[in-house]
């Protein structure tokens, strides 16, 4: 799909990264939409990878070391469409993919698509979608509270028509929450 956007994880191991190789595959793995991160689809234009962050959402572990998650945003671009001869601008109001890390590297399974309004470990998350909110055009892990899980930081750079907001979502056992946002 065209410039729907991909992430491509290198894992190390103990002489250093494994970098893909042609038809000889390796310890990499690919991530985009089709895996149906949390109800997310794969489209044109969307721009996944735009901004991407790594951090233990959830607090998980496997052998004692965390299972590292990752925040990816998509930005879909300003582009007019033309519908019964009006000419409207697209949507670009962004979202932002959170897909679990696990003992096999990263799984679509327990993943989450956030977007304004959306609901977020039983919460939604404040304000709702508008027209180029960029919801997701900047991204921070940080400890927002002392309860060992990491937070993340959602940047929505075009909300209130170019005033900018920033969402602080915490982690929990369950993923990224709304709670005490």
């Amino acid at each position: 799909t065209v410039q729907a956007g991909a992430v491509f994880v290198t894992y190390g191991g103990p002489s250093g990264l494994s970098v893909p190789t042609a038809g000889q595959g390796g310890a990499w793995q690919r991530v985009d939409k089709s895996m149906g991160l949390g109800g997310a689809a794969l489209k044109a234009y969307d721009h996944f990878g735009y901004q991407l962050v790594a951090g233990n959402f959830n607090g998980d572990t496997y052998n004692g070391r965390p299972c590292i998650d990752i925040a990816v945003a998509s930005a879909p671009i300003y582009r007019a469409k033309i519908s019964a001869g009006q000419v409207s601008p697209s949507v670009a109001h962004g979202a932002v993919s959170v897909v679990r890390g696990g003992p096999g590297g990263l799984t679509a399974s327990g993943s989450q698509h956030l977007e304004q309004g959306s609901m977020a470990g039983g919460i939604a998350i404040k304000d709702m979608e508008e027209y180029r909110d960029l919801f997701g055009a900047g991204l921070a892990i940080t400890a927002a509270d002392t309860d060992g899980f990491d937070d993340l930081i959602i940047g929505a750079w075009g909300e209130d028509a170019d005033a900018g907001a920033a969402h602080i979502l915490r982690g929990s056992s369950q993923g990224i929450t709304a709670v005490g946002q």
